[in-house]
């Protein structure tokens, strides 16, 4: 006897087999009368699904897309690699997309424009409008990665505290002749990466009653390494402002950071002795720099397993996971993972 497809049922129940695949996957998108007309016809046809399936329309692929900026950070480099392992030891696939300068490919993907199905989406967003879009889509489960994340209503999140971080980095590195604190790559208003970890470190300043200079609050363009160099040496060369005895720079990641190293060493201003320096995401440059670089080191391990968790259900991904927090907002699930402060020369 033939087996029943998923095409069968969505015909005998009159619906399309992606209304039937919501059904069985539990989605709360479907009306009660249509999912016990789809469970009627899963019981008259005695259709059971093959979630193993790779590639026949309306099966679960096992395929999992991952929408990430770029690979020239070697944190978003890392990260991928980490989903790829990760992914591929409980036999998914990986389908990695990189969102491009101008977001072309996030938006294809956030408007379901796809050449091959997928079952989820895992992403971090770079457009403004990307989770307000994602917020209406429920054809697939959705996890958003990192904290450039607005309006994300009860969708799936994943992230580091980036407050806390920033503010235990910043207690680290302040001292009694702290005279000035600078932060590369401040952003301001919209929730994100560079003003949460910036929130951190003005609340531990004001708390060790040190007063900022805002105007070393700067933002930049882009976060790398050439940026960090081109923003630091501008500070220091403004009234030779910065890199007297007790100056601190912090990075909004390790490449900002290696990149102020660059400009410091130029000049000949001994990072770790006259200024500290520290940054985030614990790349490998930062361990082999000279000065080796103190920095904040999330726990990408349990990111990646956590995000894979809540995109396909599967539980061997959160066996070997650990954070430090979750909370839910309706159906959303919100997973805040462990960081850890590695010191090293540079402070």
């Amino acid at each position: 006897m033939k087996r029943a497809t998923i095409k069968d049922v969505a015909a005998r129940a009159g619906v399309s087999w992606k209304t039937v695949s919501n059904v069985m996957h539990g989605r709360p998108c479907v009306s009660p009368d249509t999912k016990d007309r789809v469970m009627a016809a899963v019981k008259d046809l005695n259709y059971i699904p093959n979630f193993s399936a790779r590639d026949i329309r309306g099966h679960a692929t096992r395929r999992i897309g991952l929408v990430i900026p770029h690979l020239t950070n070697p944190y978003f480099a890392r990260l991928a690699e980490k989903f790829h392992i990760i992914a591929n030891q409980a036999d998914y696939t990986i389908e990695i997309e990189l969102s491009g300068q101008h977001g072309e490919i996030e938006r294809r993907y956030v408007l379901g424009q796809l050449s091959r199905s997928i079952d989820a989406l895992i992403i971090s967003p770079t457009l403004p409008d990307t989770t307000k879009r994602l917020v209406k889509r429920d054809d697939m489960p959705v996890v958003l990665l990192g904290e450039a994340v607005t309006d994300r209503g009860a969708m799936h999140h994943v992230s580091i505290d980036n407050v806390a971080s920033a503010a235990e980095l910043t207690r680290h590195l302040i001292g009694k002749n702290t005279q000035r604190v600078v932060f590369l790559g401040a952003q301001h208003g919209a929730s994100s990466t560079g003003s949460e970890r910036l929130i951190g470190v003005a609340a531990e300043l004001d708390k060790a009653q040190i007063s900022p200079d805002r105007r070393l609050f700067v933002s930049s363009a882009e976060w790398s390494r050439e940026e960090g160099y081109r923003l630091t040496k501008q500070l220091i060369q403004s009234e030779k402002s910065l890199g007297k005895v007790g100056d601190v720079v912090i990075g909004g990641n390790d490449l900002l950071a290696l990149g102020a190293m660059d400009a410091f060493r130029e000049q000949r201003i001994r990072v770790g002795e006259t200024v500290r320096v520290a940054g985030w995401d614990n790349i490998p440059e930062s361990e082999s720099s000279l000065p080796s670089l103190t920095t904040i080191s999330p726990d990408l391990d349990s990111l990646a397993r956590l995000a894979l968790f809540l995109a396909v259900g599967d539980d061997r991904f959160l066996e070997r996971a650990s954070y430090s927090s979750v909370t839910t907002v309706g159906p959303g699930i919100s997973f805040v993972v462990q960081h850890e402060m590695i010191i090293r020369e540079s402070s």
